[in-house]
């Protein structure tokens, strides 16, 4: 990765936080960096596409990202793919 990524991560976790506070949920900035940082480790993401997607589709990837990435196993669990996935 490199710092264009690194910076476009962070974009995409500041806007899931937002989305996720505005529904009363509160996320740990980290975890959140570090669970999209380790996805497009183990299955590259189009990180500009996904930053810019509309909202139903920039939910189900970092819903997605949040319920099945496994930090023990650094993998997707159950199957679930990204739709922004290269």
């Amino acid at each position: 990765m490199n710092k264009n990524d690194y910076l476009t991560i962070g974009k995409i976790a500041d806007r899931a936080m937002a989305m996720y506070k505005s529904y009363g949920i509160k996320l740990d900035r980290l975890s959140l960096l570090m669970d999209i940082e380790f996805t497009n480790e183990v299955n590259p993401m189009r990180l500009d596409d996904f930053l810019a997607a509309d909202d139903g589709n920039f939910g189900h990837d970092i819903s997605g990202i949040l319920r099945h990435f496994n930090r023990e196993t650094k993998v997707l669990d159950d199957g679930f793919s990204p739709r922004y996935s290269a």
